[in-house]
Order: structure tokens, then C-alpha cells, then sequence
């Protein structure tokens, strides 16, 4: 094949690298000279060494099923790294270069991971459903084949809030107040830096529908995931499934709507954590100084109820028994009850002010948000809303907000009791250690109401401790029983039977003279409905000790033990035999209810916005070199088969009834070893020839289009290519195929630039075998790849050759041929005038 003897491009940089790298096609950055390697998984080896900016790769060298993921200057450093837990199936840009989207392959999951690209660390991580087999695996680990990741306009825009909008209404309160996380109560300068805990959403909310979480609002952009098997999935900004290339404009306003409910429930669920840990580590003295009570109380041979009602004894009557006398005269000291009294102020205070501050406040613009979408579940427009799933959800943020009210009352009340209990201790130890010959007497300023409260709801069993109770799993996973909302009824009928009824109703009360009135059915249901959510929050009686037993008596955390007469051989650190059962009151606890409200809010989302995001299914080429590129109004694909050296472009026109045109380009003795498509006029070449020398060239296939010759429908399988190649070649199922000519005499390659490439001795190939993606099974095979990156001003290329350790970087915009005869014009006109000065000088 002659190729021409121009130097096309310009070398920029080569990076150096001292272990085998991977390179995606897609791995240039479109707005920023940078460029993402990645190193394979391997056995930990020392060879793996970590950059110096390593800021997100942690200690150590990773694991071995670890992923490197490497961002690199084009001018030949290394920006950072990060170790991804899993296999790398393919990435992609976004439009903007400042998310870099990765889909990661962790044993049987798969998930989509959108890093920063200032410091890799992650945004937002998606689930998938997305299932690989073992060849598919090896094939992303040797970078043979890669899963398409693209990010495309949506044609459309961000909708500014309307004027009385759930929105706007919303923007115009005071802002709710974020949860921070749960802080140490003592902190050591000495000790080891804790690792930042992840701020990304919460793990419940895993699956939640929301927008790109970044500083700014993410433009509508469109990610298009296509594996190598099966349906290409479609997400919103990358994160949202749709079910369609061309969303609505509602659907963009539900996604909206979707993405600010997402972060209010985040708030609620780290509230909800916030206050459990603050009641935890609250009841940790409470829990301390029971036992030790309990203790004095099994050394005088009491049961826990015994010790229990001689401490009531003492309250009253001012009279106790010696396990009383032995536990305020000895155990408890004025520095202990300080640190008590702090410790449950701190914490009752802590749920108090994050329920008013920010679980209350976050649960009342859900709500606002759910009756925007009542509304719009009634437009003909958004048949995919249901107004009873809308109207369900209303019920339980209702419910919720009941609930979230009371447990603030019930913090409020257990501060002020705590402090009288607090108060009535320290009087009884002063009076109990008090003079007798002294002529003052200590003066009781406790409220003897409050304390008998904190008595009862704090010391023996904690109101809390049902709304938190001690379960092996927490937070729970459950929800609501379908029994705790009733179902709601609606009557709807003509405005004839509607007059017919109220007149009905009216001459009923006339005739009983007002003594009685008539309420039929359907009024009742719609009244009782109105608060059947507020209803079911509240929390039934407590139930005795016994109930609200731990799983496990000797955890940190456990309350208390039962009374019965099989839990008075031990307290602390005493192992039962038996796990006593807890008994819990599903309406009273806070995460049932948080459970329950981010599944009805999602359900009713994603039937909003239609079915998952799931294209046609179809079979990408599975041998050979393909890339394909996507228009406004065409789609262009180019194929190389294997050990072939043939060219198959396809072209296919994006209308009513798609068509397809192909045409056949002969390489000669040249082989393919890569391609990618460049811009919109150019297709990028990696060609070697019969003798080992190997050219990056260039051909302007836009100009073909007058020579693609039309397809059969039935010559293109749904997979794109599927039967080109036979079509090509007179052995498609049309009879009628007019390609003979192209048979005979298919067309030379129009080559626009072409480069020679120099290979370091490292990487020349060794053998034929090596020679390419089509080499022998018993060789190492070379590891051959371009990325490109054709946005005007930042078109560049990088090509990958060898073992993966070396990477050219080449400017695609200027050719060499050209800046050296700019080069040598200047120096000659530079020549010239210094001629002319010296004639000027000799003359004078």
C-alpha cells in the first residue's frame, strides 16, 4: 500500500511509564489537556508504585482485584490516582470534562461511578443490573473490548421554577439546616487521622432517582450506555434512567422535582441517624449506673423490680433499703452525676434541635413537593403518575412529620426531667451524707412530677428505646404494614347525583330537627382519611421492661435487662443463653417510616418518567476493530474484520424508516491495528504494513457520501454491522443486491495525513504473532490503542503501542510539515534582512 511521505501532526509529549497500562478510546479529556490510564488488576506486586499525588488511593499498594485509575497531563506528569474496587468496562467525558463517568464490574454487580476530575474522588455512584460473563471480564482486563460510554445534548433545558411552584415556594424559606456528622465526645490530637466519612448520598437512597450531584447544576445531557450484549441503557446526567433518547419537558420537571425530594430525604435519613447515635451515646451513663444499681441490689439479694420499687420507695416516703444507701452513698459521686447530667443534656438537646431544625422542616417540603405532583398526576399529559400512589406518599410524610413532632416533644421533656432526676440525686446524697448535728438541712428543690417521670421513661426504660429499639440490624430495613394506611376511596360521580345527594343530606337533617346527622359512607371515609396518617404515628402505651430487652445484654450500647427471675444471675458482660425477643411497635419507630416514604416516593417517580432506560437490544461486533459516531441526523460505523484487510463503512440515516448505505475500502497490504473515528469528517487509522512499519493516518470519510451505495433492509442485523460483510460480498438475502462491482474493484483508501511512527525499541513487535490484535494465541499480545479527542481547540491523540508502557501524545490540529516550512520561510526571510543590512552597511 503506498502510503504519502508527509509527517502529519505534531509530537507533543511521551509518557513514560514504568508498569503496562491500558488505554480507552475514550480516555482524552474534551475540554482539558488530560488523559485517564489505567492499570490492570494484578497480584500486588511491588512494581505497582503509587504518584506522589496519590491523593485518593490511600495506603498500601491495593488489593488484587483493585483497578488503578491514573488522570495524566498531556505534557507528561501525573495529575492523581485512585484505586477502583473492581474491572473497568469502559468510561466516558462528560460534555463539560469535569465528571469522568466509569463503569466498574465488582464480582456479580455492576455499578456506573462518576469521579471529579480535580481530585478522582467520587460523585455519585449508580447501581446497575448489567450482567458479564467470564470472556467478557477478560476482555476488559486486556483492553481487547470496551462497553460505550457516550454523552450526548438532550435538545432541551432546565425549566426555571414557576411562579407558586413547590420550588419556588420552597426557595423562598429559610434553608434546611444540614446534619453534619456524629463528632467524637472526646477528641485526641494525638490520635490517628479518622478517614473523611463518604458524602455522597445516603446508602438507603442508593437506588433513589436523582440528578448529578456537582457544585453547579449539571446541564439535561444524556448518557448512553451500551454493553457489548443486550439493551443500552439511557440516563439523565447520568444518573436517572430513562426510558427514551428524547425526554419531555415534564419529564426533565419530574426529574427536578425528583432530584430535590432525593436531597431533602438524604437530610431526613442523616437526621434519623444523628439522633439515634446522640440517644445511644446519651443512654451509654444511663445504662452504667443502672447496672450498678442493679448490682447493689442483687449483693442485698433484690430482684431488678425490687430495687426498682425501693428507689420509688425513696422518692416518696424519703426511705430505702441498703442496696439504695450503698448505691448514692458509695457508687455515685458529684463528678459522675456532672458527666451523667452533661451527657444526657447533650444528647436530648441534640434530637431535640435536629427534628426542629431538620428532619420536621424537610419532611414539610416533601410534602409540598408531593402535592405539586398531586396536581400534575391530574394532567392529562402525565398519564404515568398515579394520583392514589401520590396520594399515599401524602399520607406518610404526614404520618412521618406527626411522629418526628412527638419524638421533639418527648427530647424536650426528657431535658427538663433529666435535670430534676439530676437534682433529686444530688439531694439525696447530700441529705444521706449530711450531719446530723449540723442546724441547716438541705433544701429540696427538685419537681417530684418530672422526676418520677425520668424514673419511669428514662432510667428504667427509655421512651426512646421504642422509637430506637436494640435490633441486630440497624438501622432496619423494614416498613409499614399494608394495614397501617388505609386505603382511600374516591367517589366520583356526575354533578346531577352529586346536587342529588347533598339535597338528600339536607332534608335528612331538617326531617331529624337537627338532633342527629346523617353522614354517609363516603363523607366519613373522606374525613377519617384526612388523618388516618397522623393517626397511625402515635405511639401506642410503652411496653413494660421486659419488652424492650437488648438482643444482647453485654453490647455497649444495650439499656437494660428484664425483671423477670432469670435474668438476677448477672448485669454487665453476662451472656444469656437465650436472645430475648424484642418486641416492637412498628408505628412508633422513625426508620419504618423512613423506609416506607423513599419507596413510595421512588415508585411513584420512576412510573412518572416511564419504564427503565433500556434501548433495543442488540449484538455489538464481537471480532474485529469497530467504532461507530453518531450525528444530528446519521450514524456512522466502520469495521475492520478480522484478518482481513478490507474497510466496511456504514451509514445509516436516522429517519421515519431508517436506511442504510455501506460501502467496501481496500487496505492492500496494509493491516488495521486500530481505528476511531476523529470529528466529523475524518476517521483515524493505525495502519502497518507488509514490512513492520506502521502509519497513523487519516481519511476524510464525509466525502464518501456520494458513493455509499443502499442497503436491503434485511442486510443489517439489529446489531449494527451484523451481516455487512457478506452483504458486501454479494451474499446478503437480497437477490437484488447491486454490489457486484464492488466486488470485482472495491475502492483504494482515500488517505488524507498520514505520520510514520517510530517505535521505542521496547515496543516493537517481536514476532508476527505479536503484530496486532489478530497475533497468535502464544505470544504476549502487543498492547495497541488511540484515544482521540477532535473538539475544536483540543484536538489531540494518543497513541498506545508495545506493552502498554509507552504513550506518544501528538497534536491532531497542526501537521509538522507545515511549522517546519513556517520554520524555514522565517529563518529564511530572517536571512534575507540580515543580507540586506550588511549590504546597506557595506555601501555606507
Amino acid at each position: 500500500m503506498n502510503l504519502p511521505t508527509s509527517t502529519s501532526f505534531t509530537p507533543l509529549a511521551n509518557l513514560g511509564l514504568h508498569t503496562p497500562h491500558l488505554l480507552n478510546p475514550a480516555a482524552c479529556n474534551p475540554t482539558m489537556d488530560l488523559v485517564v490510564l489505567l492499570s490492570p488488576p494484578s497480584d500486588g506486586s511491588p512494581n505497582r508504585i503509587r504518584a506522589p499525588q496519590g491523593w485518593g488511593s490511600g495506603k498500601g499498594k491495593g488489593k488484587a482485584t483493585d483497578t488503578r485509575v491514573e488522570l495524566w497531563r498531556m505534557g507528561g506528569n501525573r495529575a492523581w490516582e485512585v484505586d477502583v474496587g473492581g474491572v473497568i468496562a469502559g468510561m466516558g467525558w462528560s460534555r463539560d470534562g469535569l465528571v469522568l463517568s466509569l463503569l466498574v464490574l465488582d464480582g456479580d454487580n455492576s455499578k456506573l461511578e462518576h469521579r471529579s476530575v480535580h481530585d478522582g474522588q467520587v460523585v455519585t455512584a449508580v447501581p446497575l443490573t448489567m450482567v458479564f460473563d467470564t470472556d467478557d471480564r477478560a476482555a476488559f482486563i486486556e483492553g481487547r473490548r470496551w462497553c460505550t460510554l457516550e454523552w450526548r445534548e438532550c435538545g432541551l433545558d432546565w425549566e426555571g421554577p414557576q411562579n407558586g411552584s413547590a420550588i419556588m415556594i420552597i426557595d423562598s424559606l429559610p434553608r434546611v439546616t444540614p446534619v453534619e456528622p456524629p463528632q467524637p465526645a472526646v477528641l485526641n490530637p494525638f490520635a490517628k487521622p479518622v478517614a473523611p466519612k463518604p458524602t455522597g448520598p445516603h446508602p438507603n437512597l442508593a437506588t433513589f432517582p436523582t440528578l448529578l450531584s456537582t457544585p453547579t447544576p449539571p446541564p439535561p445531557d444524556i448518557l448512553t450506555l451500551t454493553p457489548l450484549s443486550g439493551a443500552a441503557q439511557t440516563l439523565l446526567t447520568g444518573t436517572l434512567s430513562l426510558h427514551s433518547m428524547a425526554p419531555s419537558r415534564e419529564v426533565l420537571g419530574l426529574a427536578q422535582i425528583s432530584d430535590r425530594m432525593g436531597d431533602l430525604l438524604d437530610v431526613v435519613l442523616r437526621g434519623l441517624e444523628a439522633a439515634e447515635h446522640a440517644f445511644r451515646d446519651g443512654q451509654k451513663q444511663t445504662m452504667i449506673w443502672r447496672e450498678e444499681l442493679e448490682t447493689c441490689g442483687e449483693q442485698q439479694g433484690m430482684s431488678h423490680a425490687e430495687v426498682h420499687s425501693d428507689l420509688f420507695k425513696l422518692l416518696m416516703v424519703g426511705r430505702a433499703g441498703a442496696a439504695i444507701a450503698e448505691w448514692l452513698g458509695n457508687r455515685l459521686t458529684g463528678r459522675t452525676i456532672t458527666k451523667w447530667e452533661a451527657s444526657l443534656d447533650s444528647a436530648y438537646r441534640t434530637i431535640g434541635k435536629l427534628m426542629a431544625e431538620s428532619v420536621i422542616p424537610a419532611l414539610e417540603r416533601i410534602v409540598l413537593l408531593l402535592e405539586e405532583l398531586l396536581g400534575r398526576a391530574r394532567a392529562p399529559r402525565m398519564a404515568g403518575l398515579d394520583e392514589s400512589a401520590v396520594q399515599i406518599a401524602i399520607d406518610v410524610a404526614c404520618g412521618f412529620v406527626k411522629l418526628a413532632e412527638q419524638m421533639r416533644q418527648d427530647a424536650m421533656h426528657e431535658t427538663l426531667a433529666s435535670g430534676e432526676w439530676m437534682e433529686w440525686l444530688k439531694y439525696e446524697i447530700a441529705r444521706i451524707g449530711h450531719d446530723a448535728s449540723a442546724e441547716t438541712m438541705p433544701l429540696a428543690t427538685y419537681d417530684l412530677k418530672l422526676v418520677w417521670s425520668y424514673m419511669t421513661n428514662g432510667f428504667v426504660s427509655s421512651v426512646f428505646q421504642t422509637h430506637f429499639p436494640d435490633l441486630p440490624l440497624r438501622p432496619p430495613k423494614d416498613e409499614l404494614p399494608s394495614d397501617a394506611l388505609p386505603a382511600r376511596t374516591t367517589h366520583r360521580g356526575d354533578l346531577t347525583s352529586q346536587l342529588r345527594e347533598s339535597l338528600g343530606r339536607l332534608l335528612r337533617k331538617k326531617a331529624n330537627g337537627g338532633t342527629a346527622t346523617a353522614t354517609s359512607p363516603a363523607n366519613a371515609d373522606a374525613d377519617s382519611s384526612l388523618t388516618s396518617a397522623f393517626d397511625k404515628s402515635l405511639p401506642s402505651p410503652l411496653p413494660d421492661e421486659s419488652s424492650i430487652r437488648p438482643e444482647s445484654p453485654d453490647h455497649d450500647e444495650d439499656v437494660g435487662e428484664s425483671d423477670d427471675d432469670a435474668s438476677q444471675s448477672g448485669t454487665a458482660g453476662r451472656k444469656d443463653t437465650e436472645a430475648a425477643e424484642v418486641k416492637r411497635v412498628m408505628q412508633s419507630e422513625p426508620w419504618v417510616w423512613a423506609n416506607t416514604l423513599v419507596k413510595a416516593c421512588e415508585g411513584l417517580v420512576r412510573g412518572g418518567i416511564g419504564a427503565d432506560g433500556e434501548g433495543p437490544t442488540c449484538q455489538r461486533v464481537s471480532d474485529g476493530l469497530y467504532d461507530e459516531r453518531h450525528d444530528d441526523t446519521r450514524k456512522w460505523a466502520a469495521y475492520v474484520p478480522p484478518s482481513s484487510h478490507e474497510l466496511f463503512l456504514l451509514c445509516s440515516r436516522q429517519t421515519e424508516t431508517e436506511q442504510h448505505s455501506a460501502i467496501k475500502l481496500d487496505l492492500a497490504d496494509a493491516t488495521c491495528l486500530a481505528l476511531q473515528f476523529f470529528d466529523a469528517v475524518e476517521l483515524v487509522l493505525l495502519l502497518q504494513s507488509s514490512s513492520k512499519e506502521r502509519y497513523l493516518v487519516t481519511m476524510d470519510y464525509s466525502a464518501l457520501d456520494g458513493s455509499l451505495i443502499p442497503l436491503a433492509p434485511g442486510d443489517i442485523a439489529a446489531g449494527g454491522m451484523g451481516g455487512l460483510p457478506n452483504a458486501l460480498n454479494g451474499q446478503g438475502p437480497g437477490t437484488d443486491f447491486a454490489l457486484t462491482p464492488y466486488n470485482q474493484t472495491p475502492l483504494d483508501l482515500p488517505v488524507s495525513r498520514c505520520r510514520p511512527l517510530n517505535p521505542l525499541p521496547s515496543t516493537a513487535p517481536q514476532s508476527e504473532a505479536e503484530a496486532g490484535p489478530q497475533g497468535g494465541s502464544g505470544a504476549v499480545p502487543e498492547r495497541i490503542a488511540i484515544a482521540l479527542n477532535g473538539r475544536q481547540g483540543r484536538r489531540v491523540g494518543c497513541v498506545m503501542m508495545g506493552q502498554g508502557t509507552d504513550v506518544e501524545v501528538l497534536d491532531m490540529e497542526a501537521d509538522e510539515d507545515a511549522v517546519l516550512e513556517d520554520e524555514e520561510g522565517e529563518e529564511g526571510e530572517e536571512e534575507d534582512v540580515m543580507d540586506d543590512q550588511e549590504h546597506i552597511d557595506e555601501d555606507e
